[in-house]
């Protein structure tokens, strides 16, 4: 798989240290992290990563909020959904300019997320 650089957000800091350490040291990619969504998009004036992984439930501005933002600046990032909260309970615009979702906690989500990744950078 191409290595890429991914743009990790959650305001969860444990969630985002593991979840770097894991991208970066087990798959190679290059991550940059950020616990604040408004943040995220003063980079992307910047650069442009290939992919943004995000979480939903944030608590200034929403996954699917950020999202919509993002592919407003460009459809060619790929967007992961990685939260705490069921895809079932979300509601179905939630996911509209979302490119995959992956649940925390779900039975495989780390092997879903090399999956996603590797759909993205071929």
């Amino acid at each position: 798989m191409q290595k890429g650089l991914i743009f990790l957000v959650d305001d969860d800091g444990f969630d985002l240290n593991m979840a770097k350490m894991f991208l970066e040291e087990e798959l190679g990619h290059e991550v940059f992290t950020f616990s604040s969504p408004e943040n995220v998009l003063e980079m992307l004036k910047q650069v442009l990563p290939n992919i943004v992984i995000t979480d939903y439930e944030m608590p200034a501005m929403t996954g699917e909020e950020l999202s919509e933002k993002i592919k407003e600046i460009s459809r060619e990032i790929g967007i992961i959904m990685w939260s705490g909260k069921i895809k079932d309970d979300l509601p179905e615009k939630v996911l509209k300019n979302v490119d995959c979702f992956v649940g925390k906690f779900e039975l495989g989500s780390s092997q879903k997320i090399i999956d996603a990744i590797g759909i993205f950078l071929g």
